[in-house]
């Protein structure tokens, strides 16, 4: 037999068993890379589909709260000069001073005096729409065939007025004092009035017609003065 041969039957298992490893280190390569594959996988999510997400919402939400704020501040300084304007235009809260003059006709004690007047002026200030609070100073004159009667009254009065169209009904109660001069008779009293009234609106002015009674507490125990009126008024604005 050539000895050569048994060389080549032992060179044929040597490459198959070569093959064979080659193939399985071949293999095997992908299984190395698979937890590598993975582990970039999982991180690739964490950081930016979980994380840069979150951050992103919660900004938009802050900024969307913050322009809501910022809008909303200029409405609310809108509504409340609105509401200051119409305050200052309308009738609440407003002033104003009243010329009255009238004729004034004694009654009780003065029964006997002649036709006198009666000048006063007030000033007010409407509390509601329907109600205003009024202080007044006036001079009151009632000549007589024997003596001559003045008066000083001043007093605090509550209004209460009804709008209609273009006028202005109203009406009234006050109470103070007053000052009585009969020559003979003199001295300070406690003094009341009741008044009824219509005015017509021209404007900022209001031009009206009163109908009043006066009458005071007993001066000196001798003189009570009392009288009514009816009176041209003129209402200004304040």
């Amino acid at each position: 037999m050539n000895p050569r041969f048994p060389s080549i039957f032992l060179l044929i298992p040597i490459g198959l068993m070569a093959s064979c490893a080659a193939s399985t280190s071949v293999d095997s390569a992908p299984v190395k890379m698979r937890p590598a594959s993975i582990t970039v996988s999982a991180e690739i999510p964490e950081a930016t589909e979980t994380t840069m997400p979150w951050l992103s919402v919660g900004s938009v939400f802050h900024s969307s709260l913050t322009s809501a704020s910022v809008v909303e501040s200029p409405d609310v300084e809108l509504d409340l000069s609105e509401l200051s304007l119409r305050r200052g235009d309308g009738k609440v809260g407003k002033s104003y001073t009243q010329f009255k003059v009238g004729v004034f006709e004694g009654s009780g004690d003065l029964n006997q005096q002649d036709s006198g007047y009666w000048a006063e002026v007030v000033f007010g200030r409407e509390l509601m729409p329907f109600l205003a609070l009024e202080g007044t100073v006036g001079y009151i004159s009632s000549p007589g065939p024997i003596v001559d009667v003045w008066m000083v009254p001043f007093l605090v009065q509550g209004r209460v007025q009804i709008p209609i169209l273009i006028l202005e009904a109203y009406g009234g109660i006050g109470i103070g004092g007053a000052y009585v001069d009969t020559g003979p008779i003199t001295g300070f009293g406690w003094a009341g009035d009741v008044f009824l009234g219509l005015e017509i609106g021209l404007g900022n002015l209001a031009l009206g017609l009163e109908g009043r009674f006066f009458k005071t507490s007993e001066i000196d125990n001798l003189l009570t003065a009392e009288g009514s009126s009816v009176m041209l008024t003129l209402k200004l604005p304040f």
